[in-house]
């Protein structure tokens, strides 16, 4: 029987309006209550969802209606929030936010798409009665599924009086208020917000939150709003997910279907032994996409985490590796320190392992970065060339993708979508892809290849995608079994030693 699980979407009227603190704070509550929320975020944001992960001790995901389909957003949506109590979505920016004038991608079609209520939050710090006027034009600019207000830096003896100002002259309800919380504030830099791991009391921050949250809120008119969410057909699966290729353009090669020389699917031969799978995983290099490895799982890897920032080599035996994106210039110096691993870096790379890198991971296999104050850290030198910091984004937004040629993951004209947002250029940033952004069609090239190391500043979401994934782990397979003599060898080698 399919049951409608209480759902929320959390909007701001803008960045900045505090969705990532009530988001935090009522996760936090609802925890207190007894209850067991799940999180999800619009966008392509990774930083909201740790903090997210923080509260709920559970990955979360994202709900992006550029880098997936309709279809994807909802199923994703049904099939992880069917076993909590209460799904809880954190929009993206203001409301009607999007890639265009239209709205497109933003949060309220998020929650259009999806059938979620949606509370609102408003900054009250400094205003008075211009907070309805500021109100009532969102509730008017275009369809929307708003049915309550959240109060942000709304002193508690302020509460009343707002309260009755907003609901008498909007008809609509006051769900709940934060006062502002000195103590609980969380900091910010060039990406958003700091990381969750950066921060040494962010438990504290979250349990004070929390407390606020759980006095502030009227959670039964929270709960019965929540209840007023439309039904997810948990027959409705994901739409076609293969990338879109040119017209006349076959598949062979591509995908899950593609076969080594003895006829055998690469991914997951029977007898033969799982595809290892290097993924970096800490302070330096933590922006990844659950859903991309829940999918790796899926199509047969193991995962193996490893810090590319405090360990000194790669783990044994890989047949692939993963370098995700975050903050690798704030830890330039130890990163360059890290010898061992930085020859690891070349000398995988110089044997044909197959490795992909987005963003952070790109700038760490070139030859030095250099840091906004001018220093230059060494690195893996898989890439000649520098990467080095700048003041503004660049190439920031959404985009796709199409392949000039054959490569890890993608054959020559398919397309894929993706976002980018760095602070940092590179000498030579590739030309294995144009990316064409969208909305102002504007294009500059993507990623490089060098053997079989694909690395590149944009970030990818390979749930509609599994094709590239198949394809990347067909590249593994390859190179193991290509590995498996020297493997071996040293193996018996390894044996004969410690029988001597």
């Amino acid at each position: 029987m399919n049951q409608i699980r209480p759902r929320l979407l959390i909007a701001g009227t803008g960045s900045g309006s505090g969705k990532t603190t009530m988001t935090s704070a009522i996760l936090s509550a609802l925890k207190l209550l007894g209850k067991s929320p799940i999180a999800f975020k619009c966008g392509p944001d990774f930083i909201d969802l740790m903090f997210h992960r923080e509260v709920t001790g559970i990955p979360c995901r994202n709900l992006d209606l550029f880098l997936m389909k309709e279809a994807t957003v909802r199923s994703t949506l049904h099939n992880h929030g069917q076993s909590f109590d209460l799904s809880l979505i954190e929009g993206v920016m203001g409301l009607y936010d999007g890639i265009d004038d239209e709205g497109t991608a933003s949060a309220n079609a998020v929650s259009l798409v999806t059938g979620t209520p949606v509370l609102l939050v408003v900054n009250v710090h400094g205003k008075g009665l211009s907070v309805c006027a500021e109100i009532f034009g969102f509730l008017k600019f275009m369809p929307n599924r708003v049915q309550g207000i959240l109060l942000n830096h709304c002193p508690d003896g302020l509460v009343a009086y707002y309260r009755s100002m907003i609901q008498e002259r909007l008809e609509l309800p006051v769900v709940g208020a934060l006062p502002a919380i000195p103590e609980a504030e969380i900091g910010s830099r060039h990406l958003g917000l700091i990381t969750a791991a950066e921060i040494s009391d962010l438990r504290q921050k979250l349990d004070r939150l929390g407390q606020a949250a759980l006095q502030g809120v009227n959670w039964d008119l929270f709960f019965a709003i929540a209840a007023g969410a439309d039904r997810l057909d948990p027959r409705e699966t994901m739409a076609e997910t293969e990338p879109i290729l040119p017209e006349g353009r076959d598949r062979s090669g591509v995908g899950s279907g593609t076969t080594n020389a003895a006829g055998d699917d690469p991914v997951s031969a029977e007898g033969d032994r799982p595809l290892r799978i290097g993924i970096s995983r800490d302070e330096a290099f933590c922006f990844y996409y659950q859903d991309n490895l829940d999918l790796l799982e899926t199509m047969g890897a193991q995962l193996v985490f490893f810090s590319p920032l405090h360990e000194p080599a790669l783990p044994d035996h890989l047949d692939g590796l993963i370098l995700w994106g975050g903050y690798p210039e704030l830890h330039a110096r130890t990163l360059s320190e890290n010898q061992g691993m930085l020859q690891a870096l070349r000398t995988g790379s110089q044997s044909g392992l197959p490795i992909y890198a987005e963003c952070g991971g790109f700038m760490v296999l070139h030859k030095a970065i250099r840091t906004p104050s001018g220093e230059e850290y060494p690195m893996a030198g898989v890439f000649p060339g520098i990467t080095r910091m700048t003041d503004s984004l660049q190439d920031f937004g959404y985009a796709r993708l199409t392949a000039n040629a054959d490569n890890l993951l993608l054959p020559r004209g398919a397309v894929i979508p993706a976002h980018s947002f760095h602070h940092s250029v590179s000498d030579d940033p590739g030309d294995c892809f144009t990316a064409v952004k969208a909305g102002s069609g504007r294009s500059y090239p993507a990623f490089r290849q060098t053997r079989q190391t694909l690395a590149g500043y944009p970030h990818l979401l390979w749930s509609d995608n599994p094709e590239a994934v198949s394809r990347f782990l067909a590249a593994c397979r390859v190179y193991q079994t290509e590995q498996a003599p020297f493997r071996a060898s040293a193996a018996a080698t390894a044996a004969a030693h410690s029988h001597s």
